[in-house]
């Protein structure tokens, strides 16, 4: 299939699970929590079909306030079948307890993946030194140069905790 043809319909025929469930995974909705396992086996059948994400009519809304923080830390970018894509260094321009907003990567490629993938942010310096956190692209502003903004992911009480004592 083109991808401007693949529907969210589509999707759920292929991988046998239902319409609302597909469409609530690919929109990000707030609120719902499938398996991680259940996340990927949709993204990735997306991914493999096509499936073209500038027609969902959820945009990424903020859920909690961000606060400016410039820290640096190590970036490893994958694909959704968990491959490494590349790697580098990052800056962080400002930060919430779902996500972070980076800005001046440093690649060995120099490039992002055009397909959908995540990244494993480690932080080395700053008060969240140490700590790693996964996170998904959300959105991409190039207006006052490169910045994408990240939701983390799977994130432990601990990770929580320490973010919020930041935030």
């Amino acid at each position: 299939m083109k991808a401007q043809q693949v529907r969210i319909g589509h999707i759920a025929k292929e991988i046998k699970m239902s319409y609302s469930l597909v469409c609530k995974i690919l929109n990000n909705t707030p609120n719902f929590k499938p398996s991680e396992s259940t996340r990927l086996m949709v993204l990735r059948k997306a991914q493999e079909m096509g499936f073209s994400y500038s027609s969902l009519r959820r945009i990424h809304r903020r859920k909690h306030t961000r606060v400016k923080h410039q820290s640096g830390g190590d970036i490893v970018i994958k694909t959704l079948n968990g491959e490494v894509f590349d790697s580098g260094t990052f800056v962080t321009d400002d930060l919430s307890k779902n996500g972070t907003c980076i800005c001046k990567p440093e690649l060995e490629r120099g490039v992002f993946p055009a397909e959908p993938f995540y990244c494993d942010f480690k932080m080395t310096d700053g008060p969240l030194r140490g700590h790693t956190f996964k996170g998904l692209p959300v959105r991409l502003a190039c207006e006052k140069g490169f910045a994408m903004g990240f939701k983390f992911t799977d994130m432990s009480k601990e990770q929580l905790r320490h973010l919020s004592s930041v935030c």
